[in-house]
């Protein structure tokens, strides 16, 4: 196993428990302090510089800041749609969830 298979390793259960926070709270449009909140945290906490863009975007850069770069993005915000699951970590608010559509 590669450096970067066991850094994943060992970062997959805090990832997993971030991922399902989110779930649990979910927030919909451009209104999500509570999401924001968690991953400048994260950010924080691993001393990655951020800055907050447009609100509620969050533009994070990890490494170098010339030559060839890696994009990653996501979708923050949630659906108003009731979560027809009994997962443990489904979403704690009624009529909004995260789920797994998305469009183009």
């Amino acid at each position: 196993m590669g450096k970067f298979d066991q850094d994943i390793e060992a970062l997959f259960e805090t990832l997993v428990a971030i991922r399902r926070r989110l779930h649990q709270q979910p927030e919909l449009g451009f209104d999500l302090p509570a999401t924001i909140e968690t991953i400048t945290a994260v950010l924080q906490q691993h001393q990655i510089p951020y800055e907050i863009v447009a609100g509620s975007g969050i533009l994070a850069q990890i490494g170098r800041t010339e030559g060839p770069a890696i994009m990653l993005r996501a979708d923050l915000d949630a659906l108003p749609i009731e979560e027809a699951t009994n997962l443990p970590y489904k979403s704690a608010i009624e009529n909004k969830m995260h789920g797994r559509l998305a469009t183009s």
